[in-house]
């Protein structure tokens, strides 16, 4: 086998319950070993396979053809149960694809994916990915054939993969479901990239999660925190019988906000009484713009419940029985260490992101360039991925001269965090090469606090046809600026990391199109809210609240992933002296009463004196809105005050308005 990029199939294979097995019998583990082991380079050798990784008791073979990898598992599991009867279960699992050979090893994500579908696998049972599949059908060993077991979702949360099950005779046939992410309680989006690297800090945060209640992955913007953690718990599922549930804190102000992105719309106390028995991983992601919340609601889990939390952040959430890990870059090449540096895993990152974006990188033919632009970036995953989507224009080394020269010219001002600042340098360096127009679509997309929808960006951010929003917005998320991924609900949704909205919002805010953005934004928000399917002035008789509907169970699910943008708008609208929008979008829609009871803070004021002039000025409709919204607010805070504002407010509005059916419903 040749030094190249190209296909090869894999039969990754290990021993299930071996550590249990261990236990048990240690006295006969090690002779039962030697047997298997012997079993399978036997048969490996039989069929022109290679042995290129052991481990323990697992083996990663490569072979040229995927009929050969098939054939050869198939042999293997007979012989293991003619010479070891029931004592050795062994899951296998063979899965194709193009891979870099190197020094005798292989790297890319088949590798990966391989070992995922292995992992999913029950004793005795081999597994098929559909690339196998659509090879081998046709060429199948007599008494063989396959089942196909649906498309399942593999531990590496990338997209799910089609699964089939090999059956032939003198083998068994049936077994439970495979282990794959849908056989477990969970709410883990799906990931559109690889998981590059990070062995050692997943098994130092296994050990950690066994020992401490809460652990908090501390660490600067862009190195990589959330997809580290999200594959963590991906890897834990099995440990809690109630699932690992991720929760998105990035549009969220307050402690009410926090409890109720953690379960439902249900206050604090609720969500400590519905999580006081259960087995659960809480994973908290984004907590550094809401610590003091966050902290407080974390306090309370520990104290009251059995739940076990891990948090990101860019600083601690310093609470009692926190546990600080500390994540560093992706190591990176030593200066001068060109030979050997295909395995460096800043550089996989590198070359699987420039594969990904179109532009295959030769990483032995540019190895210097390569290790240059790796140490240059600190090794930080999301400078390295930006610089990646370039490599379509630029070369590896006319890239690195680029970065030698750009990013010392390109910081936004001090900062404590060095390497905070590189990655400031690299997003300004990458947004330097956009176009015109696609430099003004990124600063308008930063009016979104929180995930945005291509519709929301169409309509807010596009001034018309042409240029076309959709392209512009592709080429964003094409070199990495803007990330996708697909919600819990099924809805695709887009968003900026933080150090990125953080740089295009600091040029917005200097925009004369600021003003004029924050509008639109309102106007898309309140009718959002209030329109649903009618005039926004004519609400449905039977109530204000349209997120009751029972049957519109997707709508509602819809508007709690706009949370963040929905309370931003009321408080733009307030900002831009638009009370009576403010007043509809919280009174038609119960806004503060179903998500953020205490929104901002700074606004509910201004928003209860909003609702006591425009009930007092305007015309039915709105006055009744600001009655709707005051009860919603007043509500939630303070009872005594709601009933004489709201007492008073009403006999004001019935004098000026008299009973009109509108003003009744309110």
């Amino acid at each position: 086998m040749k030094d190249r990029s190209r296909g090869v199939a894999f039969l990754f294979t290990d021993v299930e319950g071996s550590s249990r097995l261990w236990d048990e019998q240690p006295e006969r583990m090690a002779d039962l070993l030697a047997t298997h082991d012997s079993i399978i380079r036997s048969v490996v050798g039989d069929y022109g396979g290679v042995v290129f990784a052991t481990g323990g008791d697992s083996f990663a073979v490569a072979f040229e053809m995927p009929d050969r990898a098939v054939a050869n598992a198939v042999a293997a599991q007979r012989r293991l149960i003619e010479e070891l009867g029931g004592r050795f279960r062994i899951r296998m699992a063979v899965h194709c694809g193009d891979v870099e050979e190197r020094d005798g090893g292989f790297f890319g994500p088949v590798l990966n994916r391989c070992g995922r579908l292995r992992d999913t696998a029950h004793g005795g049972q081999i597994l098929l990915t559909r690339a196998v599949r659509d090879q081998v059908h046709a060429d199948l060993p007599p008494g063989v054939s396959l089942v196909d077991l649906g498309e399942h979702r593999l531990r590496d949360l990338a997209a799910p993969e089609r699964v089939f099950q090999v059956v032939a005779e003198g083998l068994p046939a049936e077994f439970p479901p495979i282990r794959s992410l849908g056989a477990f309680v969970h709410n883990l989006p799906t990931q559109l990239t690889s998981f590059i690297g990070r062995t050692d800090e997943q098994a130092a945060l296994t050990g950690l999660l066994n020992d401490h209640r809460l652990v908090s992955i501390v660490g600067p913007g862009g190195s990589g925190k959330t997809r580290l953690a999200l594959q963590q718990a991906a890897e834990l599922l099995s440990d809690y019988p109630d699932g690992c549930w991720w929760v998105d804190l990035l549009p969220v102000g307050s402690v009410d906000d926090v409890a109720d992105r953690v379960r439902a719309q249900d206050p604090l106390d609720s969500v400590l009484a519905a999580l006081r028995d259960r087995s659960l991983l809480l994973l908290l992601d984004n907590c550094e713009h809401v610590v003091d919340p966050v902290a407080e609601v974390v306090h309370r889990l520990l104290d009251e419940t059995r739940v076990r939390v891990l948090a990101t952040s860019r600083r601690p959430l310093r609470v009692a029985g926190e546990h600080i890990y500390l994540l560093d870059p992706l190591p990176v090449p030593e200066p001068g260490q060109t030979a050997r540096i295909a395995a460096n895993a800043s550089v996989r990152l590198l070359a699987d992101r420039a594969a990904e974006a179109g532009s295959p990188l030769d990483v032995a033919a540019h190895s210097e360039a390569v290790s240059t632009i790796c140490r240059r970036l600190d090794g930080m995953p999301l400078a390295l991925e930006l610089v990646a989507a370039r490599l379509r224009a630029l070369t590896p080394e006319e890239t690195a001269a680029h970065l030698d020269r750009a990013l010392p010219l390109l910081t936004l001002g001090p900062r404590s965090d060095e390497r905070h600042t590189t990655l400031e340098a690299t997003i300004a360096w990458s947004v330097g090469l956009l176009t015109e127009d696609q430099r003004s679509l990124f600063e308008r997309l930063a009016v979104f606090p929180a995930s945005w929808t291509l519709p929301g960006a169409r309509s807010i951010c596009s001034d018309g046809p042409s240029p076309d929003c959709d392209l512009l917005h592709a080429a964003l998320v094409d070199q990495s600026l803007v990330t996708v991924a697909e919600y819990p609900n099924g809805e695709r949704r887009y968003r900026f990391l933080q150090t990125v909205r953080e740089y295009a919002e600091n040029r917005l805010d200097t925009s004369a199109q600021y003003e004029m953005l924050r509008h639109r934004f309102v106007d898309y928000y309140h009718d959002m809210i209030t329109v649903d399917g009618r005039p926004a002035d004519h609400p449905p008789a039977e109530g204000p609240d349209p997120f009751h509907d029972g049957h519109d169970a997707a709508r509602f699910d819809r508007l709690v992933n706009e949370a963040g943008n929905v309370t931003e708008a009321i408080a733009a609208a307030v900002d831009l002296g638009r009370p009576v929008d403010a007043l509809r979008i919280v009174g038609w829609g119960g806004w503060l009463a179903l998500y953020g009871r205490t929104e901002h803070a700074r606004r509910i004021d201004d928003l209860v004196a909003a609702s006591v002039a425009v009930a007092d000025q305007t015309d039915p409709e709105d006055a009744s809105a600001a009655v709707r919204a005051m009860c919603f607010i007043m509500s939630a805070l303070d009872l005594d005050r709601l009933l004489t504002l709201s007492e008073d407010s009403t006999r004001r509005c019935r004098r000026k308005h008299g009973t009109s059916s509108s003003l009744r419903r309110g």
